[in-house]
């Protein structure tokens, strides 16, 4: 700063030379720093990409798609039809898969005249077979086969469930002059086994406006949906993988992985935060809100906690074309993807300021059921029941 400083003291003349030098190296530097990537599209040939996620008394469900180049419009991963699959435990081999079809709906890059989005229809589907039974402890192998693509394969182990010694949480309120919003501080204990382990904090919510007459009280239910929530933590078990003492599962450890590198076959309490939903004080006259919650602690297997890191790490990294590329993880040969395993304990968190005499009309046996529902209807158009 001192320098520009006096050279602006100069003349106008000198100003002009200054100025003149400053864009001539300005320019030059700009110049000698560019560098021509040679791209042959034409050597990019595409690979199967293969995604599964194996549990415990869970059916095989497989989704097989192809591999997309950057220079494609394409808004999704193309399905793999006609597959020959085989799936082994290492003693019997299960070749009969059914593909299943679904179809979803994303928005898409055009708007109609009134400014709204326009939905774009496509196809998706898994290879399902509901007669493998999946056991912790096992390793288990997968070979695809395909027309105009290599061989894959792939192997995991399915890790044992590590339960949830204790949960405690409390809500903390924050208000506005609009709105209010609740803050849930959780506190999860468990007991890790001696060994390598890999974990994994998930909270979901499931939930759903009731509505109501302020005149008769007659109530219906409206608009479900669920959605999995991002955590917040100080605890260094997180701090150990992503570099830093606090994370935010928003940005840097969205996934909420960890290992047992602090406390290896010791017990643990892990305390986090996660945010529930803003209420608006004028819907409070019409409206309860109901809301539960799932938070599961996953034991995951090697492979799936290193693919959800590395996935982590290449969402922190913001796709800087400065930084040093951030590979993610597969244990697919001859292709990509993940073929990984999970074992879960979950427990629920009723919040609702939906009176004792409303509760009765809820037709629904326990927590879990309830939802189960609302997770269920959430994917469905919003609509009174």
């Amino acid at each position: 700063m001192k320098i520009r400083a006096s050279i602006f003291m100069f003349k106008s003349e000198k100003n002009i030379s200054v100025l003149a030098f400053s864009f001539f190296m300005s320019t030059f530097f700009i110049l000698s720093c560019q560098k021509v990537l040679e791209f042959d599209e034409d050597e990019i040939e595409p690979m199967l990409v293969v995604n599964c996620m194996l549990q415990p008394d869970s059916s095989v469900s497989i989704s097989l798609t192809r591999s997309v180049s950057a220079l494609e419009t394409a808004l999704f991963f193309p399905v793999v039809k006609n597959a020959s699959l085989s799936f082994s435990n290492g003693y019997d081999i299960s070749t009969d898969f059914a593909f299943v079809t679904e179809f979803d709906s994303l928005y898409s890059n055009y708007y109609n005249y009134d400014g709204s989005p326009i939905f774009v229809v496509y196809e998706r589907g898994n290879y399902v077979n509901s007669q493998i039974k999946i056991e912790p402890g096992r390793k288990y192998q997968l070979k695809v086969s395909a027309e105009g693509f290599d061989d894959v394969t792939a192997e995991t182990e399915i890790p044992f469930m590590v339960g949830i010694d204790k949960l405690d949480t409390f809500s903390v309120k924050e208000n506005d002059n609009f709105s209010t919003m609740n803050e849930r501080k959780a506190s999860l204990k468990f007991t890790d086994p001696v060994g390598d382990n890999f974990y994994r904090i998930k909270v979901e919510n499931a939930s759903m406006t009731v509505s109501f007459d302020p005149q008769t009280g007659e109530i219906s239910y409206l608009n479900p949906y669920s959605y999995t929530n991002y955590i917040t933590s100080n605890d260094p078990v997180f701090g150990y993988n992503t570099g830093t003492d606090i994370i935010d599962t928003g940005s840097g450890n969205r996934f909420g992985v960890f290992t047992d590198q602090l406390f290896d076959g010791k017990q643990y309490d892990i305390e986090f935060t996660y945010t529930t939903d803003y209420q608006n004080y004028e819907a409070q006259k019409t409206e309860f809100f109901l809301q539960i919650y799932r938070v599961s602690l996953v034991s995951l297997s090697r492979d799936y906690y290193y693919y959800l890191k590395t996935v982590d790490d290449q969402t922190s990294s913001g796709y800087d074309l400065f930084s040093d590329p951030v590979l993610i993880y597969t244990n697919i040969k001859n292709g990509t993807g993940i073929l990984g395993g999970s074992a879960e304990d979950k427990q629920y968190v009723l919040l609702s300021d939906l009176p004792n005499s409303y509760r009765a009309l809820l037709p629904f046996a326990n927590d879990e059921s309830l939802f189960d529902f609302i997770k269920k209807e959430s994917g469905k158009r919003p609509k009174y029941y």
